[in-house]
């Protein structure tokens, strides 16, 4: 085995091994949702929630089309969200299913004010589904109305997504403000004990519980933020692959070049020596 022959086996076994790292990576990350694409994916949803929250009593085919439609409709900003992930509409309904399937599970034994830890965007689903208002169905859907209002008011999004967004100034001051919200102006996620317990005029337990999911909802945005930075660490690991993929690739053609020279060198001294 001359010198060639090392540095090739050892070139090939330091590229495989970094082409393995960033295959295993670029999988994982195509196997699961962005937190972009999950962002999307829930304001869409919302924009056509009285098209997907629809009973399935009332699937006729022609809504049937309207959620196909609408799904079409969703996977584009998904994929627009995070053009180098993209996905099929099938793909994004059961992420939506999935989350929204979570939430469910965890209202049958929950109610929205309890303490502890919920499942992944749950005030966000809580407030597009209509968990928790007096017109949700036994199985836990929104009965939407055709003319597209539904049974829940139209919960502020910036409330739930925007609360924390700097250019927002008003938003901080409107969620302390609701503090002093009479039961008839609570928000219908409220669960039904916490609105008849309190009573119209000073609504004491009313903000109590306003409290409660104002302060779970700052813990979801700190995780959600959390989240975001592992993401971030974990595009700079790839990076860093790549810069070492590209390192062996200049130290092997050296490796080459240093090869040739000495085997020029060899072949002039034969030559030499011949004459």
């Amino acid at each position: 085995m001359d010198f060639s022959d090392v540095v090739s086996d050892a070139s090939s076994v330091a590229y495989i091994n970094v082409s393995n790292l960033l295959e295993s990576h670029n999988r994982i990350r195509n196997w699961r949702f962005t937190d972009n694409q999950i962002q999307a994916l829930l304001k869409l949803v919302r924009r056509h929630r009285n098209v997907i929250c629809k009973s399935e009593k009332s699937n006729t085919n022609y809504n049937v089309w309207k959620k196909r439609e609408a799904w079409k409709v969703i996977t584009a900003a998904v994929n627009a969200a995070e053009p180098g992930y993209p996905r099929t509409p099938p793909q994004v309904k059961k992420k939506w299913n999935d989350l929204k399937g979570a939430v469910q599970v965890y209202l049958r034994n929950h109610d929205v004010s309890d303490k502890g830890d919920k499942p992944a965007h749950f005030y966000e689903i809580v407030s597009i589904c209509g968990y928790g208002s007096t017109s949700a169905d036994e199985n836990g859907s929104e009965v939407v109305e055709e003319n597209g209002t539904g049974s829940h008011p139209d919960i502020s999004e910036q409330m739930f997504t925007g609360a924390l967004d700097p250019s927002s100034k008003t938003s901080l001051f409107q969620i302390s403000n609701m503090r002093s919200l009479t039961t008839s102006q609570m928000p219908q996620f409220v669960p039904r004990t916490a609105k008849t317990s309190a009573p119209n005029s000073s609504c004491s337990s009313s903000s109590i519980t306003t409290s409660i999911l104002w302060e779970t909802y700052l813990r979801e945005e700190i995780k959600r933020s959390q989240l975001q930075q592992e993401a971030l660490q974990k595009d700079l690991e790839m990076k860093d692959l790549l810069k070492l993929q590209l390192e062996l690739d200049i130290n092997l053609k050296r490796l080459k070049a240093q090869f040739y020279q000495e085997k020029i060198k060899s072949l002039a001294s034969k030559g030499n020596d011949c004459k």
